[in-house]
């Protein structure tokens, strides 16, 4: 019997997807999990798997083109089954029925097993870096303009301030040296110990969890923080949730999670959405301090730098210690600078007391 396959909604805030490849071809013959469609969303790129084994009867979408969430996107149905053209127009995008159809045969389930499947995986949008050469040229994806459209967006709508301090984390570092020694357990990284220290400062300041919402602030009602992660030329942010009411321990375990998930493509949009504050750390790539960009939607970001050995006194006495500038970035119509002054002025004084984190 033939049934119709739908465009999932694969996030809370996902309204539509673009259509950027198709797979396969009218009378194919596909299995459940086979690859079947690209598509585009205003936050990932994904790759749709089919939820069920037959022959595809009829391909009702194309490329390039944009489709609500629970749009059918193709029929299937056995090999010798005859699809009545009426019932193909009613499926049609531009037909009203398509507002009527009730089922949603997609699984939104990830994969932990040959009997599950998962339905979208994000992955990177751009080419492989070893790919440009000087003097040539590639073409944007959508994801791409999408985001240089946001980031476009909070440069000219969003009036920002910027603050910016310098942790002395020696005893961070001896700490998290020691953390790792007396564990079996995957190392526990700086970017871990910043996000508790983020977690734990947002509970002293819910302010720079704000949204704003026409006159009005609305302050989040869970404390879900976002970090970067490079992935080939492309950059995605998954989302520690509840961060506030996790360990240190369980944050370097989540985002263990999420970067493996980020670098073999296995991101679904839930573990993109709904952050709060965004982590962005260039410390790796040998940056000193950079000023972040705020993401629409969110009162700020915070970008952190290189641990480096810098010279300070300790009364009389100079001695060398290890220091990291933090910058934050503010959406000054939510937060105040005494506002976020405070609250930046918190996140460093955990981290430069890293016991505080436990």
């Amino acid at each position: 019997m033939a049934q119709e396959v739908r465009l999932p909604k694969l996030g809370q805030s996902m309204k539509e997807g673009t259509i950027v490849d198709i797979f396969i071809k009218e009378g194919d013959a596909i299995r459940q999990g086979d690859n079947i469609f690209e598509v585009e969303t205003d936050k990932a790129t994904l790759q749709l798997e089919s939820p069920l084994s037959g022959h595809v009867k009829k391909i009702l979408v194309a490329d390039e083109q944009t489709i609500p969430v629970d749009a059918a996107i193709m029929i299937i149905g056995d090999s010798d089954e005859q699809i009545d053209p009426d019932y193909i127009d009613s499926l049609r995008i531009n037909s009203p029925e398509i507002a009527a159809q009730p089922e949603v045969i997609f699984s939104q389930v990830p994969v932990a097993s040959p009997a599950d499947f998962q339905s979208a995986t994000v992955f990177s949008a751009s080419g492989d870096t070893t790919d440009f050469k000087p003097g040539s040229s590639y073409r944007l994806s959508r994801l791409q303009r999408i985001t240089g459209q946001r980031m476009l967006q909070s440069k000219r709508h969003i009036p920002c301030f910027y603050l910016t301090t310098a942790a002395d984390v020696t005893a961070a570092v001896e700490f998290r040296k020691q953390l790792n020694q007396n564990s079996d357990a995957p190392d526990i990284t700086f970017n871990d110990m910043i996000i508790r220290a983020i977690a734990i400062s947002l509970s002293q300041f819910p302010v720079m969890t704000g949204r704003l919402t026409g006159d009005c602030v609305t302050l989040a009602e869970s404390m879900n923080i976002g970090f970067a992660v490079a992935v080939d030329s492309d950059v995605v942010a998954p989302v520690i949730k509840d961060a506030d009411c996790k360990s240190l321990r369980q944050i370097a375990d989540e985002m263990e999670r999420l970067i493996a998930k980020a670098q073999t493509g296995k991101l679904l949009l839930d573990d993109l959405e709904c952050s709060c504050i965004s982590l962005s750390n260039l410390g790796a790539f040998g940056v000193d301090s950079f000023i972040p960009i705020v993401i629409p939607g969110q009162c700020s970001i915070i970008g952190a730098g290189r641990i480096k050995d810098t010279p300070a006194f300790s009364g009389k006495e100079l001695k060398m210690t290890k220091s990291m500038n933090m910058t934050i970035s503010v959406d000054h119509r939510i937060a105040n600078g005494a506002d976020a002054a405070q609250f930046l002025d918190t996140i460093k004084k955990h981290i430069e007391h890293p016991d505080s984190l436990i």
